[in-house]
């Protein structure tokens, strides 16, 4: 899971919403990353992967070129001790040809008179039979009541190397272009991963990700299939600490989602999503 999600909850919990914009730290406005089933229960190790349509919102880059036509929806029942907290997500997916894939995605999150909303579009391109490059367009929106609301856009960058035929690596960056709302500048953040193939069922990552004026952060996730159509996932990572778990299940064309994790000092968080593959 990325940190921004849980420093926004941190500021939610902790100060006066009207003042939210204000106390923003160190001078910059979080980025805007709604985190999906699967980043959740891998505790967002997620950089190198490209089995979900979902990734694409983390790397630009992990559009999968060969996996067709998808549309999902999701959202996040636990309230994190919130009052009127609510948040959810949507991202297509589709192939274009061999070498391009394209996924749109739209999410916001809402508490009291404070709220946020992100939709955009990526691309990604195999330029070569190893190696993928990824870029997305994201327009943002910030409103608090009372207070009118803010919009900006934001140009993210990927990059997917396949090292071998078990292992992949990639780096993502978030705000190339340094968009702000309201004079405050969104947080830039750079993401590296690696993806190893275990055996063909079993799929570990890893996750450096750094985002500007906070602490860098880590994560580990892995996958297991233990039989057809089941796919489990377990996460951990720390800043913030937290440990994750959750599951896929495929049907013909209906994927059905679940993500949890305990983080600490915030709680336990789920995310729930259902999905069409054809």
């Amino acid at each position: 899971m990325k940190n921004n999600i849980l420093n926004r909850i941190h500021w939610i919990k902790g100060a006066s919403l009207p003042c939210l914009i204000l106390l923003v730290a160190p001078g910059s406005v979080p980025g805007q990353n709604w985190d999906s089933p699967p980043e959740i229960a891998m505790a967002g190790a997620v950089t190198a992967r490209t089995e979900s349509p979902w990734f694409a919102a983390s790397n630009p880059a992990a559009v999968e070129a060969d996996s067709g036509r998808v549309l999902a929806v999701a959202f996040a029942p636990s309230a994190l001790g919130i009052e009127g907290y609510r948040d959810g997500a949507a991202v297509a997916a589709l192939r274009r040809d061999s070498t391009l894939a394209l996924a749109a995605t739209i999410g916001g999150v809402a508490a009291l008179s404070y709220s946020e909303m992100s939709a955009g579009i990526a691309g990604a391109y195999s330029a070569a039979d190893d190696a993928r490059i990824g870029v997305a367009f994201r327009l943002h929106a910030i409103a608090v009541r009372g207070y009118g609301m803010a919009a900006a856009p934001e140009l993210d960058a990927g990059f997917m190397l396949r090292m071998n035929a078990r292992m992949r690596a990639a780096a993502a960056v978030r705000n190339l272009n340094r968009a702000s709302i309201a004079g405050a500048p969104f947080a830039q953040s750079i993401s590296l991963g690696v993806a190893f193939d275990l055996i063909p069922q079993t799929t570990v990552s890893f996750d450096i990700v750094h985002e500007s004026g906070r602490s860098a952060g880590a994560a580990f996730g892995i996958s297991h299939i233990p039989v057809d159509r089941l796919t489990l996932r377990f996460g951990a990572g720390v800043t913030p600490g937290r440990v994750a778990a959750g599951f896929a299940y495929t049907a013909e064309t209906l994927l059905l989602e679940y993500g949890g994790s305990y983080v600490a000092n915030v709680g336990i968080r789920h995310a729930i999503g259902i999905g069409l593959r054809w």
